[in-house]
């Protein structure tokens, strides 16, 4: 029976060494002496130091070969009779390549979570179920400034597809999209996908776009996601549309100007261009009408929005007979209209009131100069060429 295990040890793969009590190698197979360095006789009596006990689980330790220098073996031990005595059974299995694999790993993970970790832009990894297994620093950051201090909701463990699955059948559009998005790239039928929307502060209005890419892990496509701070070019996106808007707002009213001096004074549109320049209303003048045209925007919006019927039009007529009274002139008229609109648009409205603004004041600018062509004819009066 000895022979018959002693034969079973030399052919195992694993190194396999019987030491007696006081750890001196009693039997030692080729794989155990490869493990070290030397023959199986030379290993034979020598005390090896190993930690060994009764029936010990699996531990790691380092062995030194007598070449190759340490190697990290993964080590068992077991009480067994051999040739008349208890001793111990030793498994060595060398991991050492292992190990390295799984440093390499490490520290490619590592200079990955590093690299991202440098990055401002918030990023995290999700795996083929939606679960996040990664995030960098800027995502920690944005959630604990959003009200999740230990990143406990919005990190690690958490699974993105069901949050947004939870907040899209509670009515959120946005998160609906989102889980459209994410679904379709993890699956496959969308390459990419993009998806811009609003997350503002108590203090700050922003604007992010959200940025989703594949991703192969080992359990299947995973997804990279980036949420971007897009607020400064959102800002300036639409300052430069409200820009063009307010270019073509003025182009337009030049020409309306034009009409309604053949409207008024009855000469050809743009024929009191030639006539000689005087001044026209001060700045005095104009900054108090300007003011008042506001306020009949603003009035114009509340009545549009709540559907009252107040005396607009009475404000609109006494603003004109004002204007009149005053030898306004049409190119007055809009130029009160204009600074109007360019105060609007610097209080910073909202893209979609400053559209209604423009709109009503459109309408407004129409009445004046209506009414104002006809006070000048009740009174047959002709304003003052400018």
């Amino acid at each position: 029976k000895i022979k018959q295990m002693q034969t079973l040890l030399q052919h195992n793969p694993d190194g396999l060494i019987v030491l007696d009590d006081e750890g001196r190698v009693l039997f030692a197979n080729p794989s155990a002496a490869r493990l070290f360095g030397y023959t199986t006789d030379e290993l034979v009596g020598v005390q090896l130091g190993l930690p060994i006990g009764d029936d010990d689980p699996a531990s790691e330790i380092d062995v030194l070969h007598k070449d190759a220098g340490p190697l990290v073996v993964e080590m068992r031990s077991a009480r067994l009779q051999w040739e008349g005595r208890m001793a111990h059974l030793v498994t060595l299995r060398d991991i050492t390549a292992h190990k390295r694999r799984a440093e390499a790993l490490r520290q490619a993970q590592q200079l990955v979570l590093s690299v991202l970790n440098a990055l401002q832009t918030s990023i995290a990894v999700v795996d083929h179920t939606g679960e996040i297994i990664l995030v960098n620093e800027a995502w920690a950051a944005s959630a604990r400034e959003g009200g999740d201090p230990n990143v406990e909701h919005t990190g690690v463990g958490i699974n993105y597809v069901e949050v947004c699955r939870t907040s899209a059948a509670h009515g959120d559009a946005d998160a609906s999209r989102v889980l459209e998005g994410m679904l379709g790239t993890i699956s496959g039928a969308l390459p990419s996908f993009e998806h811009e929307y609003p997350c503002h502060t108590p203090t700050e209005k922003r604007r992010y776009l959200m940025r989703a890419l594949p991703l192969d892990l080992d359990g299947g496509r995973g997804l990279v996601i980036a949420h971007l701070n897009i607020t400064r070019q959102y800002a300036a996106a639409r300052a430069q549309a409200e820009r063009e808007t307010f270019t073509s707002i003025e182009a337009a009213h030049l020409r309306e100007q034009q009409a309604f001096e053949h409207f008024i004074m009855g000469v050809p549109p743009g024929a009191l261009r030639a006539l000689p320049a005087r001044p026209g209303l001060d700045d005095r003048h104009l900054g108090g009408f300007v003011g008042q045209y506001v306020m009949l925007i603003e009035q114009a919006l509340l009545q549009r929005a709540y559907r009252v019927h107040d005396a607009q039009n009475a404000r609109v007529r006494e603003f004109a007979e004002a204007l009149g009274h005053a030898d306004a002139h049409p190119r007055d008229v809009i130029q009160i209209h204009l600074r109007a609109l360019q105060r609007n648009r610097q209080a910073q409205r909202a893209p979609d009131l400053l559209q209604a603004q423009v709109e009503e004041s459109r309408l407004i600018l129409l009445e004046v100069l209506g009414y104002l062509a006809a006070f000048y004819r009740e009174n047959r009066q002709i304003p003052p060429a400018r």
